[in-house]
């Protein structure tokens, strides 16, 4: 995972620095150019009008083969298109921003594209996986980077998603390591992230809306790795310790909580608390993708 830092800029500084450093992979591409980009999406987020040609950077697309997209695509409706259709019919409904943009056509044929192209039987989550995608990318790069996407977390897409509740278990731990008063607050209302936290770190958040804030969390995670979900889930409970502590139902404050998180302020405590973290820990959770 990259490192976090506590540099910020303003709007007009950070649209300069990624312009600057945009034309100077675009010049002479070099490892130390993309890593300083990496880090500034972690940091502080990708102007969303960069944010197309950043997140195909961080996730090194191939050159888009849009003859064999369309050779998938006229496969037609795979076996699971029932499935998908019921999932595609919900995935970010109540953003209008997303459904002025994204049509749901579109979301259909790059998951049926998907299954015939990996032979692998469709999974819920991948619907807002493929959906932030193609808020942000034209349709045959959102289907090719969600290929590169499922080759990054392959273990979260697959029957049975062990994956997931891996990466639930990672949070446990953490929570008991970093805060063990609030751990057994949590033990004493028999609540695991596999009860609480599935769904965000089956999705990598992008199950929680509003979309922006999806969109953040996003910049960070193609950027620096998507281990960092499992530490936005951990420190987000950290920074709510007082609340969490005091409250008589954990579960119903998570969800109250959960549509009033302020993101830039949680990446501020990531930065501030990811030192505390030991190297066997960080080993972990980068094997968990590996």
């Amino acid at each position: 995972m990259c490192v976090l830092s506590r540099h910020s800029a303003s709007k007009m500084d950070l649209q300069s620095q990624y312009e600057g450093i945009i034309q100077q992979l675009q010049q002479n591409y070099t490892s130390e150019q993309l890593s300083q980009l990496r880090k500034l999406a972690i940091n502080q987020g990708v102007p969303h009008k960069l944010r197309s040609l950043c997140w195909k950077l961080f996730l090194q697309l191939p050159e888009i083969d849009v003859d064999q997209y369309v050779q998938l695509v006229h496969r037609g409706p795979c076996e699971f298109a029932d499935k998908i259709q019921k999932d595609t019919h919900r995935t970010f409904t109540n953003n209008l921003l997303f459904t002025e943009q994204v049509n749901e056509s579109s979301l259909i044929r790059v998951l049926n594209a998907t299954i015939w192209f990996r032979e692998c039987r469709y999974v819920q989550g991948m619907n807002v996986i493929a959906g932030v995608l193609l808020y942000v990318l034209d349709e045959p790069e959102a289907f090719f980077a969600l290929q590169s996407v499922i080759n990054r977390t392959s273990s979260y897409l697959k029957p049975g998603i062990a994956g997931t509740s891996n990466g639930c278990k990672i949070v446990d731990k953490l929570l008991f390591r970093l805060d063990p008063e609030l751990s057994n607050k949590f033990k004493q209302q028999k609540l695991s992230a596999n009860l609480f936290a599935f769904p965000e770190i089956m999705t990598f958040q992008a199950s929680k809306p509003p979309l922006d804030k999806v969109l953040r969390y996003w910049d960070a995670f193609l950027g620096g790795g998507f281990g960092l979900n499992i530490l936005v889930v951990v420190f987000a409970l950290i920074r709510n310790r007082e609340l969490l502590l005091l409250t008589e139902n954990v579960n119903e404050t998570l969800k109250m909580e959960e549509e009033h998180v302020d993101v830039e302020g949680l990446f501020e405590v990531l930065k501030e608390k990811c030192k505390d973290l030991t190297e066997d820990e960080i080993e972990e959770i980068e094997k968990h993708f590996a």
